[in-house]
């Protein structure tokens, strides 16, 4: 059952890019390894639902607390992305405070706190 839903997704993503979109996946999880705070342990649940761990506002990502323990390190998967994005945000602000070409106020905030490069 696995194989054939990997090739469907892989379709999915060639047709995707065949317009031109950028398609990111979150990296692997050994969902066979167990995780533990004090007070329960999991093997975790899965990594499919992005959009119930993190909630995205505008050009902001608010990670959101899973009330299930086996969905607790979900967004975990998602750490090199999020890395990613937070990095180029914080270096397009530094650019818009060195008032670099390109670097313009976001439209909710004539802040620098709120600059972007397009």
């Amino acid at each position: 059952m696995i194989e054939p839903a990997q090739r469907e997704l892989d379709g999915f993503v060639k047709l995707l890019e065949s317009f031109g979109i950028k398609v990111r996946r979150p990296d692997a999880v050994n969902w066979k390894r167990r995780f533990r705070t004090p007070d329960w342990h999991s093997r975790g649940f899965v990594n499919a639902c992005p959009r119930d761990s993190m909630l995205v506002i505008g050009d902001e990502i608010v990670e959101t607390p899973m009330a299930w323990p086996t969905r607790y390190f979900e967004t975990h998967s998602y750490r090199t992305l999020l890395k990613e994005y937070f990095r180029a945000a914080s270096y397009s602000k530094r650019l818009g405070h060195l008032g670099c070409a390109g670097a313009e106020p976001n439209r909710r905030s004539a802040s620098p706190d709120h600059l972007h490069v397009r």
